[in-house]
Parts: C-alpha cells; sequence; structure tokens
C-alpha cells in the first residue's frame, strides 16, 4: 500500500525520478474517461498535461496480491477538487515487485460553503 500511495504523490509532484524507482520499463499509466495512456518514454507529456496540486489528502489504501489501490481527494491551485482513485498492477506479489500498470479514475467535486 504505502508504494501505491508514494507512486500517487510522485505523480502528483511530476516527480519522474520518483516514479520511475517504483515502475517498470514498459509501465503505462491510463487516464479513465479519456483516450490518454502513457508510457514512462512520455511521462514528460502527463508533467504538461496535470494541472498543479496545491495539496493531496490519501484517504484510503488498499492491496490483494499483485494490486493496489489508494484514493483521495486533491485540491488544484485554482482551488478546484477532485476525488481521485489510482489503481496499479504489481509484475507479482513480492515484497518489492515493481508495478506494472495504473489506471488514474478522476472526478471533480462540488462543494458548497
Amino acid at each position: 500500500m504505502a508504494r501505491v500511495i508514494d507512486l500517487s504523490i510522485a505523480i502528483g509532484h511530476k516527480d519522474k525520478a520518483c516514479i520511475q524507482t517504483h515502475v517498470r520499463d514498459d509501465f503505462v499509466l491510463k487516464m479513465i474517461g479519456t483516450n490518454d495512456a502513457f508510457d514512462l518514454m512520455h511521462l514528460d507529456e502527463v508533467s504538461v498535461r496535470m494541472p498543479d496540486i496545491l495539496e493531496m489528502n490519501i484517504t484510503n489504501a488498499l492491496s490483494h496480491g499483485n494490486a493496489a489501490m489508494c484514493e483521495g481527494i486533491v485540491t488544484l491551485k485554482d482551488k478546484s477538487v477532485y476525488s481521485f482513485c489510482f489503481v496499479v498492477k504489481f509484475v507479482n506479489t513480492a515484497k518489492h515487485a515493481l508495478i506494472k500498470s495504473g489506471q488514474i479514475y478522476i472526478i471533480k467535486k462540488t462543494i458548497k460553503y
């Protein structure tokens, strides 16, 4: 669970070096609800397309077998708020297995103050 949380934070911070420590060379990241899918060679495109995150709160994380997920809320610099769920698949169930794929689900929240 800690590894999927660390990867979520690295993606949120656009930290390519940290991302690469958690994933395989053939890693693919899919943005559900769009036609976007990125591999390691194109992570810079993710950085350009992703808005800057002001705050990220992880509210839940689970793992089972070779899969894990974390979910939470991100607040962007423009103050818009999104719920997200990041689901990953590991190469195998070993403790230090690399992540081979990930899917991010994002939904904009409407908050009334």
